[in-house]
């Protein structure tokens, strides 16, 4: 019986441990939420949009370059790439090869005519 008796304690104070969490929490949770609130109500859809443009806008020229830069970079690349591409006899491409290349429409003789004109 006196083994019953302690298990019985050792039960309920593993409970009101369990409870004193579950107190904890949801306190703890209801501060962060009020302080999540808080945060919101005091933003701004200009502030918003003004932290996202400095984001873009800010940089580094050499070392750390702004968002706006790196992309205005891509964009550049890009381009200079496809009109390098456009420069290109169309005959030092490789036709497409049934055995070797997969996922390939096969070619008609109006693409070919058409590639070459």
């Amino acid at each position: 019986m006196a083994a019953d008796e302690t298990r019985t304690t050792s039960q309920r104070a593993q409970d009101q441990l369990r409870e004193f969490r579950r107190i904890v929490s949801a306190a703890v949770g209801e501060i962060r939420s009020q302080e999540v609130r808080d945060t919101f109500a005091s933003l701004s859809l200009e502030e918003l949009a003004d932290q996202h443009i400095s984001r873009l806008e800010e940089g580094d020229e050499q070392l750390n370059p702004s968002r706006l830069q790196r992309i205005t970079a891509v964009r550049d690349d890009l381009a200079n790439s496809i009109e390098a591409m456009k420069a290109t006899d169309p005959n030092r491409f490789r036709r497409a090869d049934p055995e070797n290349d997969v996922n390939t429409e096969p070619e008609s003789d109006e693409d070919v005519t058409s590639a070459t004109s």
